[in-house]
């Protein structure tokens, strides 16, 4: 009886998560718009004109219009150290709202960045839903590359007696988009986090527990080693928590995230108010898969919110006088609320 309520109550979970994205993905074409001001300290940093050009970079079209119920004020100042965006909302029947990125770099590039992503997913949330637009060749551009003709080199220079040597050309060095690439460094980067924990199944009743790891974060990949631990529950006169280890790779595009799970450790447990009751351990070994949101809270930081699904490979069982009075479930669940770190 318990695999077919942990699958009612993770189906329903996975359809409360997804309702509000697929009810705003049924709304063609948001629109809201933008006023960008910057401090007279920040004039360095990208305009409103260059920060519309971002996010329709990133939607595939520009969603700023003269009038609409969303309104989007950002100002940009200078910062002790790089710059700082305060982002304003305001909608038609809502409460304003306010967020704040920051960035320690002089040329506003990760900021520029950065915003473009807040307020995409600001205007169209559903935008998360679809892969990211194509460039589109323009066919005028390349109908007028053609041939560049040479300019008239004069007069030839064989009669001058003197072979002349060939034309040496200057070591230009990489185009300026690679050197800042190179600068900024897209190698691994250091990756901790901590995470407030919330399950069932994975212990007797509902539990809460606590998580930290710490991993490298390469382009759309990373791979963490986390350590976990819960609070011993009760149920059924027994009581019971797991002390495990877990990889967890994962594959990210924007701040989505899928990632898989391989969880060892033990599970402790003991009886409750039963005569001679007994302590002890037993392994425990899980597969799941899990799915992330990382929201940016500023260059490093980002606020974590994810759900996961474990099945357990090696589960565990306790006993009263004989009689099985609790078994790890065919399925657990679990959600987690924390913060993440990536430091370069």
């Amino acid at each position: 009886m318990r695999l077919p309520l942990a699958g009612a109550v993770a189906g329903l979970a996975l359809l409360l998560a997804l309702a509000p994205i697929l009810v705003l993905a049924q709304h063609d074409a948001p629109v809201a718009t933008l006023r960008v001001e910057r401090a007279d300290d920040a004039g360095a940093c990208l305009d409103e004109e260059s920060l519309r050009e971002l996010v329709a970079a990133r939607l595939g079209r520009d969603p700023f219009v003269d009038e609409a119920p969303l309104s989007i004020t950002v100002r940009i100042e200078r910062a002790r150290r790089g710059y700082v965006a305060r982002v304003d909302t305001a909608s038609e029947g809502g409460e304003p709202g306010r967020r704040e990125l920051t960035s320690e770099r002089d040329d506003c590039r990760d900021l520029g960045d950065a915003l473009a992503l807040a307020l995409s997913l600001t205007v169209d949330p559903a935008s998360l839903l679809r892969p990211p637009p194509r460039p589109e060749a323009n066919p005028e551009a390349i109908a007028d590359a053609g041939v560049v003709e040479a300019p008239d080199a004069g007069p030839p220079i064989a009669d001058a007696g003197v072979d002349a040597a060939p034309p040496v050309a200057p070591d230009a060095g990489p185009p300026p988009d690679a050197a800042n690439a190179q600068d900024e460094g897209d190698g691994p980067a250091l990756l901790l986090t901590a995470t407030l924990l919330a399950s069932y199944g994975i212990a007797p009743g509902v539990s809460a527990g606590l998580v930290l790891g710490a991993g490298v974060h390469v382009d759309a990949f990373s791979v963490a080693l986390e350590l976990r631990g819960e609070l011993p529950t009760v149920e059924s006169s027994v009581r019971g928590a797991p002390y495990v280890a877990s990889v967890v790779p994962c594959g990210h595009l924007d701040i989505v995230g899928l990632c898989g799970i391989v969880s060892a450790g033990v599970f402790w447990g003991e009886g409750v108010d039963v005569p001679s009751a007994r302590s002890g351990f037993a392994p425990y070994v899980a597969l799941g898969a899990r799915a992330l949101v990382a929201v940016p809270l500023g260059a490093e930081l980002a606020l974590r919110l994810h759900g996961e699904l474990t099945v357990p490979v090696v589960g565990a069982t306790l006993q009263l006088g004989g009689t099985r009075a609790w078994e790890t479930p065919a399925v657990g669940l679990a959600l987690g609320v924390g913060v993440g770190a990536r430091l370069r």
